[in-house]
């Protein structure tokens, strides 16, 4: 299992806990998402079958006053990752998304088979917007 992360959400310990329940090796490489040389390469040195794309900046109130930031991580690093991936041969890609997709309108609990609601902050649009 190989990781790419900056650690700006995350931490080593949480990485550690994964290879303790899964009883699998974790190879972290301390990285952005946007970084398409670190992509390619992580995709010829590995053979990556599948893609699980937790990245992302997620506090919402963060959001608002660094929407630029959002945009970029989270749509533009999801577009570069797709790109390198397509030019690896991989094609199954997991995003996880956010329930804020739904709107506040919704009723709990969400199911995926609902309307994509009204977003309500630039954390909420660029999940959307990925979808």
């Amino acid at each position: 299992m190989v990781v790419i992360d900056n650690l700006c959400n995350g931490s080593e310990l949480a990485l550690r806990r994964v290879e303790a329940i899964t009883g699998k090796n974790v190879t972290l490489l301390k990285g952005y998402i946007r970084d398409r040389a670190l992509l390619d390469t992580v995709f010829v040195k590995h053979a990556i079958e599948a893609v699980i794309r937790f990245a992302g900046l997620k506090p919402v109130g963060e959001s608002v006053d660094r929407p630029l930031a959002y945009y970029e991580n989270n749509v533009h690093g999801t577009l570069v990752l797709c790109q390198a991936m397509e030019a690896a041969g991989v094609r199954c890609l997991v995003f996880c998304s956010s329930a804020t997709v739904y709107g506040e309108e919704e009723p709990v609990p969400y199911v995926e088979s609902m309307p994509r609601g009204r977003t309500s902050s630039p954390y909420d649009t660029s999940r959307a917007m990925v979808e």
